[in-house]
């Protein structure tokens, strides 16, 4: 599984991240590994952006941010710290 942190749907950062994790998907899919993009975004949001660029994996909506704390994604100022990781 790749996890990967982001900030905020629809900023130019992250949609340039999610549209090449977009395009990576096949490579991903051959080593049998998934992708789950996290934000604190709501799931409406989520959506909006998922159909907007036409992205082909999950995003998970951590409004509350409990597993954005978890694996220490976050900076000052209760920022999402961009962060990808890689689990087994």
């Amino acid at each position: 599984l790749v996890l990967y942190f982001y900030p905020k749907d629809n900023t130019p950062g992250c949609t340039k991240e999610g549209q090449r994790f977009r395009d990576l998907k096949k490579e991903f899919s051959n080593l049998n590994c998934e992708i789950l993009g996290v934000s604190a975004d709501k799931a409406s949001a989520h959506q909006k952006f998922i159909d907007k660029y036409d992205f082909n994996f999950s995003l998970l909506a951590d409004t509350d941010r409990i597993l954005i704390k978890a694996y220490g994604a976050t900076k000052a100022g209760n920022r999402i710290q961009r962060s990808t990781f890689l689990i087994d």
